[in-house]
């Protein structure tokens, strides 16, 4: 049986198209080959599904804590943080992206932050490549931009995921990591100095991770991004479950006006940790 020629062009292009197709799949999919997604560009399609994650309330309110076990630290008794006459609300984050702590932290940080503004300009990113839990996926905040009429996000990444140097923190914010970190009381020794850093107001501080990279370390965005819709999931427990606590510390520094802060969850939160509103 004679095959027409132009039905076979159209069979090899077809064949063409599904092996370039499986080729960019498993690059993508394959862990050796996450770096190479270093510093480039969020799909807006990946951002607009972490979004809808990010602003589920139904499953953020059955998650609710998590399963994370550790937790911000009060700071009562400090000033209102302001940066740069900003009446809003302030947070300050420091990391660097080599940092797989980092790495993880950002997930949930990422996700409570979409549920008062929205990021522009987000890069996906991989912690070291030598450190311990190697090629965290993950994402970096450089060059990113956060706008929000409820509050106002600051962003310090010290490192890239090689330890060169990359952002500088001003003179406010190595005065507020050393107070609220490095000479820290209420922090333990041995993790004072460390990152990831979050300051969130001045009410309470975040020294260190909540949750461990070897969640995450490896898997791909892709897989990480299936799990965290599945309440049932450790990744969505644990990252989720941060994020939750992140959004009722924000809450709380910005007056419980934003309607999420009405959640029964952010209320419950914060009368479990004590968290001054």
């Amino acid at each position: 049986m004679k095959i027409n020629k132009k039905f076979s062009y159209i069979i090899i292009f077809t064949l063409i198209i599904i092996g370039i197709a499986l080729v960019l799949f498993i690059k993508f999919n394959s862990h050796s080959n996450l770096v190479l997604y270093d510093n480039n560009p969020v799909s807006k399609s990946f951002a607009s599904q972490l979004y809808n994650i990010s602003n589920n309330e139904t499953m953020a309110s059955q998650l609710g804590f998590g399963n994370t076990s550790a937790f911000p630290i009060n700071e009562k008794s400090i000033p209102k943080l302001v940066i740069n006459g900003s009446n809003k609300p302030n947070i300050i984050y420091i990391g660097s992206e080599a940092c797989p702590f980092c790495g993880i932290t950002r997930w949930s940080l990422i996700i409570a932050l979409m549920r008062f503004g929205n990021f522009t300009n987000l890069h996906y990113m991989t912690s070291n490549s030598t450190d311990v839990y190697p090629n965290t996926p993950t994402f970096t905040f450089y060059n990113s931009t956060y706008s929000s009429k409820l509050v106002n996000f600051v962003s310090v990444e010290e490192q890239t995921n090689t330890y060169k140097s990359l952002q500088t923190p001003t003179k406010q914010e190595i005065t507020i990591y050393e107070k609220l970190d490095l000479n820290n009381s209420l922090v333990p020794s041995y993790a004072r100095g460390g990152v990831p850093f979050i300051d969130f107001g001045n009410l309470s501080v975040l020294v260190g991770a909540m949750d461990n990279p070897d969640l995450v370390h490896n898997q791909n965005w892709s897989v990480i991004l299936s799990e965290l819709r599945n309440p049932r999931s450790v990744q969505g427990q644990a990252i989720i479950g941060v994020a939750n606590i992140f959004t009722a510390e924000i809450c709380a520094i910005s007056n419980n006006t934003p309607s999420i802060c009405n959640e029964t969850y952010v209320k419950t939160i914060q009368k479990n940790l004590n968290i001054a509103t």
